[in-house]
Formats: C-alpha cells, sequence, structure tokens
C-alpha cells in the first residue's frame, strides 16, 4: 500500500498535527475579492474581522460596547484596514451603500427586533451587496434566556426569508453550518440574503 493507503483515515490529524487546523480556511479565505468593505456588526473582540482584514479591502467593526471594540482593537492592531465604529445594529454608524457585506454572528437573539435590524443592515449594503447572517438555528434551550440575556431562541428558515423580504432582499441562500466535534451549543446555520 502507499503512504496514503496505510494512513486514509488517520490523514486529517496528521494534517493538523503537522500544520494545523486553520490553514485550509486562510487559504481559501484568499478567494474573496480584496475590493471587498466589509461591515462586522456585533464586532465583539474581533474574531471574524481578524479572518478577514488580510483578504478585504477593509473591515469596519462596529459594536456598542465600549469594553468589546476596545479587546477588537488590542486584537486587530496589526491590520490597517480596520475602522473600529460604536454604535448600535438599529441605528448603524454606516452610510447607505457605503460596504459590500453586513455580517452579523451570533447577535440576533440579542435584537428585540432582528427583521428592523435586517432593514438596517439592508441599507448600508451596496446595490449588489450580501448580509450574511450566522446565528442559531430554533431550539429550546430555555436557559439562554436568563444565563446569555437572549430575547430568542434562535430560527427557523422561514423566519429569516421573512426578514429578508421585509428588508427588499429577496434571495435568501440558508444553509445549516456542520457541527464542531467539540461544540455543544444548538445547531449553526449561514444566511446569505441580497437583493
Amino acid at each position: 500500500k502507499s503512504y496514503f493507503g496505510r494512513v486514509a483515515g488517520e490523514w486529517d490529524d496528521i494534517r493538523a498535527e503537522l500544520f494545523g487546523r486553520e490553514f485550509t480556511t486562510e487559504a481559501l479565505l484568499g478567494l474573496l475579492s480584496r475590493t471587498l468593505t466589509v461591515a462586522d456588526f456585533g464586532c465583539g473582540t474581533g474574531n471574524a474581522a481578524a479572518m478577514l482584514a488580510p483578504h478585504v479591502h477593509k473591515v469596519i467593526a462596529v459594536d456598542r460596547e465600549p469594553a468589546m471594540l476596545d479587546a477588537a482593537r488590542r486584537r486587530l492592531a496589526a491590520f490597517s484596514n480596520v475602522d473600529f465604529r460604536e454604535g448600535d445594529l438599529l441605528d448603524p454608524p454606516i452610510a447607505p451603500g457605503e460596504i459590500d457585506v453586513a455580517m452579523v454572528i451570533l447577535v440576533m437573539p440579542y435584537i428585540n427586533d432582528p427583521a428592523e435590524a435586517v432593514r438596517a443592515m439592508a441599507q448600508c449594503i451596496a446595490q449588489t451587496g450580501v448580509v450574511l447572517i450566522v446565528d442559531m438555528v430554533a431550539h429550546t434551550r430555555e436557559a439562554y434566556r436568563s444565563t446569555m440575556g437572549h430575547t430568542h431562541l434562535g430560527f427557523d428558515e422561514s423566519t429569516v426569508r421573512a426578514w429578508g423580504a421585509a428588508a427588499g432582499l429577496n434571495s435568501l441562500e440558508y444553509r445549516r453550518l456542520r457541527p464542531d466535534v467539540h461544540s455543544s451549543g444548538p445547531g449553526l446555520f449561514a444566511a446569505y440574503l441580497r437583493r
């Protein structure tokens, strides 16, 4: 047997041990257009912005919590193409059409009116732009209301579709994300909303 014939079932672990688990993602992010301007609403500590900044023209990191923006500034200090703006998703500090991508990751459960948040993001994107929502699928973990302050317990595809339609974003690609083997939370989805 060849080397790969002998190690086929172990190859992912061998690759991870030799090179880590993130290099493929890093390489694939290079496929993004370097002309994109992306707003990361509810950027938190800047996790997503750090992944995107090396691959796009500009990232606008938006959060309403000054402490989160300070943490993001520290994490992203090496990037000259990241702009930090304090503001709320429902009244975004972004001009109409200023961005190509509006993304919000694990933020919608905290928003009283997610449909209004999608409308606000839709106003910020260019005509050919996209609103990306990554969040939890509908679930029954009531404890999240008290432990994490969630107003909503995830969302199903029809709900996300209705938000988009109300905002004039009638094209929806909704995809369940494959769970990480070490995760214990509800399933996640990625929704791409376009005009």
